[in-house]
Parts: structure tokens; C-alpha cells; sequence
């Protein structure tokens, strides 16, 4: 860990859900001058979109063999999630590491969070100050900022 990293206590917020991820930058700073606010979307998939280019149908060879349905070799929408949250935590990764902030406050829904949990790098799960198993993605800064304070504040009383 660099000096700069070690001195910075700049928090950031990832509020993220199975398709949307924000990332609220500058906590704590005045409107004017915060960060942008950082934003990951997943590609809209649709189940029959995804399945309407299935395996089909397998043909064994010989008299008397009967034809069956083909089944895919994993979910696809399992794999479309896990992308994204590799790309989620890649962009996070790489803001750590350049030391841009030192602490992480993570909203997401329960399953969400099991999957990060499975997923963060060892210094990421190392910046990662306080969990918080809700899905408020479709909340304003302002209010997210708010619960992130309130949450931070509730862990360093306890």
C-alpha cells in the first residue's frame, strides 16, 4: 500500500443489484464539488432472448435411437451476472489501487452480497468497512450518502 493510500481516507459507496451498480464518490464533500458519480450496467438479458439460439436437438446414431433435447452447459444469465460483477469490482480494484479512496461501504441485496463476498480480492475486501444486505439502488445520492453515514457511525460505536 502506498503513503498516499495509507493517508487517504476517502470513503466511496457501491450500491449494486443483479444489473446496477453506482459508485457515489466524494462523500462528504459539498454538491458542487463532489465526483461524478460512477455507473455499471449489465446488458438487458432476457431469458428467451438468450435461449433462442439453443443447443437443439442430438441425433445418436444407429436404428432405434430416439432424439432428445439438448440442455445448456450452465445458465446464461448466471453468466451475464458474473460478468458484471467481475466489471464492478475490476473498475473497483483499479481505483484502489491508484489510491482515488481507502474505505468501501456496500448496499446490495442479500444474494448480491454473497456474490461479492465470494468475489472481492483479498485488499478489496480488506477496504471494505461496513455491509449493509439492502438493495437502494433507486435512491437518491443524497439518501444513499445518508444511510452510508448512518451505517459507518452505527459500526464505530460498536
Amino acid at each position: 500500500m502506498t503513503g498516499f493510500q495509507k493517508k487517504n481516507r476517502e470513503t466511496w459507496i457501491l450500491v449494486i443489484n443483479a444489473n446496477h451498480a453506482r459508485i457515489l464518490r466524494g462523500m462528504k464533500m459539498p454538491v458542487g464539488e463532489r465526483l461524478a458519480e460512477l455507473e455499471v450496467l449489465s446488458e438487458h438479458q432476457r431469458l428467451q432472448d438468450v435461449v433462442a439460439d439453443r443447443p437443439g436437438r442430438s441425433h445418436p446414431p444407429g436404428p432405434g435411437s430416439r432424439r432428445s433435447a439438448m440442455e445448456y452447459g450452465s445458465d446464461p444469465l448466471e453468466h451475464g451476472f458474473r460478468e458484471f460483477l467481475a466489471e464492478v469490482i475490476t473498475m473497483l480494484e483499479t481505483h484502489l489501487e491508484r489510491g482515488h479512496f481507502a474505505r468501501l461501504a456496500v448496499f446490495a441485496s442479500p444474494a448480491v452480497l454473497g456474490h461479492l463476498r465470494d468475489s472481492w480480492t483479498p485488499t478489496l475486501a480488506d477496504a471494505v468497512a461496513v455491509e449493509v444486505p439492502k438493495n437502494i439502488v433507486e435512491l437518491a445520492s443524497d439518501e444513499i450518502e445518508t444511510r452510508a453515514e448512518e451505517a459507518l457511525r452505527a459500526l464505530s460505536r460498536a
